[in-house]
């Protein structure tokens, strides 16, 4: 190990400390009891504020409930409920995924909390341009004085766009697509990965330099197409293997708590961990990101907002997780002894009979990761914009454009651990906000039930 891998990987173990992880569960917890089960409450409001058509245009607000939606999923599906529920598995088995689950479940009072104050605390300028997120609702729901607070928010933000947005998910597309060049080495090599990073930039560019609506229009439009032929896929794959289904339930359940013999020395815990660290990680609620987006919607009260945000981690692991895992199993890509590197690529070759499903899944790899480059490009230029006003914004876009390219050419070392640090630095003053805030949260929560109850 390199003495800079070194270095990252002690200042993961000091920021992703048991502290912090109880830190994030805490908060899910807390929200959960502190708003009476929200996540069961208002799952049918959600459910028809996000599929609502015809929103009026003219409530305050800068793109619909969905499109905010959309955005906020294309964000985290490729590093949640599909690759992360397959890293949760090879590191700590089927069990794992009952804990991702578990965890998803109590972030999702957490998203709540965090959208409906985005959505209450924001700033709208003179072009008619919404600004939302912790940052923002630091200051204005905290004071003036906190803004030191909103200002470490907004500096971790930016590292987190370049290293878990930008970094690492290039990093990740031209592994993926090496694999259909392994001949290629050397220049050649270089050449590939240059124009792989070029190629991306230019994609990229055409939707970042575009803005909220621009980012809008690609997760309306073409994010939902992969969405939809990922699950048709996983779906044929399980009813192929309907009769493995009942078993492959009962090995995640029963992994939960009992490892088998063959894993013993500890999976257990294991299982635990990696169910719990994954199910945080696979949403970004407990970094309070995914918020500078789903605090734009256009609404008049807050917390239609924060239902609507608490769909992104259900859908990322309750629906694609549980259906990626259960592909895993079913197909029997699952073995204690021997385990491939591309898991889900694996699995669906085995379902569909044919290396057809290797090449989708590496597809869908290359495509949600692109979705996060461009989803975290705009979180960093929000982040940018507080801490720079107007005039940093477009010099930042160029150089994330610029840092594609880089990221393509280079070797950047211990991304994947790069990420887990700037998350955890993201959340620290997140969490102290959205704690300190918990009573505006179940104020306007409140009023928002009374007056559902009411008929008004």
């Amino acid at each position: 190990m390199s003495s800079f891998s070194h270095i990252i990987t002690q200042i993961d173990r000091l920021v992703w400390n048991p502290l912090a992880i109880s830190l994030v569960l805490g908060a899910g917890i807390f929200f959960t009891l502190r708003l009476a089960l929200v996540q069961i409450k208002g799952f049918r409001q959600a459910l028809s504020f996000v599929t609502k058509r015809g929103q009026p245009t003219d409530d305050p607000g800068s793109i619909s409930h969905y499109r905010t939606f959309m955005v906020a999923l294309s964000s985290t599906l490729g590093m949640g409920g599909i690759t992360g529920v397959a890293l949760a598995i090879i590191m700590g088995g089927p069990g794992a995924v009952f804990w991702m689950m578990v965890t998803s479940f109590l972030v999702m009072a957490l998203q709540f909390a965090s959208a409906t104050l985005a959505t209450h605390f924001r700033t709208v300028n003179d072009k008619g341009d919404y600004f939302a997120g912790p940052m923002y609702f630091i200051e204005l729901g905290l004071g003036v004085k906190f803004r030191w607070l909103a200002m470490c928010f907004a500096f971790f933000t930016v590292l987190a766009s370049v290293g878990v947005g930008c970094l690492f998910q290039i990093n990740n597309i031209t592994t993926t697509v090496s694999t259909y060049f392994s001949s290629v080495s050397g220049v050649g090599k270089d050449a590939l990965n240059l124009f792989l990073g070029i190629g991306v930039a230019s994609f990229s560019a055409v939707i970042i330099l575009n803005g909220t609506k621009g980012l809008g229009r690609f997760a309306k439009y073409i994010f939902p197409v992969f969405c939809v032929a990922y699950l048709i896929v996983g779906l044929f794959v399980l009813l192929k293997n309907f009769s493995a289904v009942p078993s492959a339930f009962w090995l995640i359940i029963s992994n939960a708590f009992h490892a088998p013999h063959a894993l013993a020395g500890g999976v257990l815990g294991t299982a635990i961990r990696s169910g719990l660290s994954r199910g945080m990680l696979a949403s970004t609620a407990g970094m309070g990101a995914e918020s500078i987006i789903l605090g734009t919607a256009r609404t008049q009260d807050p917390v239609t907002q924060g239902l609507v945000a608490m769909l992104v981690p259900f859908v990322d692991i309750f629906i694609f997780g549980l259906i990626t895992a259960l592909v895993i199993i079913t197909t029997g890509a699952y073995d204690t002894s021997v385990l491939h590197p591309n898991l889900v690529g694996q699995a669906l070759s085995l379902g569909l009979g044919s290396n057809i499903g290797l090449h989708l899944a590496n597809s869908t790899n290359i495509f949600f990761a692109f979705c996060a480059i461009v989803c975290w490009s705009y979180y960093g230029d929000r982040a940018i914009s507080y801490l720079f006003g107007k005039q940093g914004v477009f010099t930042f876009r160029y150089v994330y454009l610029f840092f594609i390219i880089f990221g393509a050419v280079m070797i950047v070392e211990s991304t994947l651990t790069m990420c887990h640090v700037f998350y955890g630095l993201m959340a620290l003053p997140y969490l102290v906000s959205v704690f300190a805030l918990s009573p505006v949260v179940v104020r306007l929560t409140k009023q928002h039930f009374r007056k559902i109850g009411s008929g008004n």
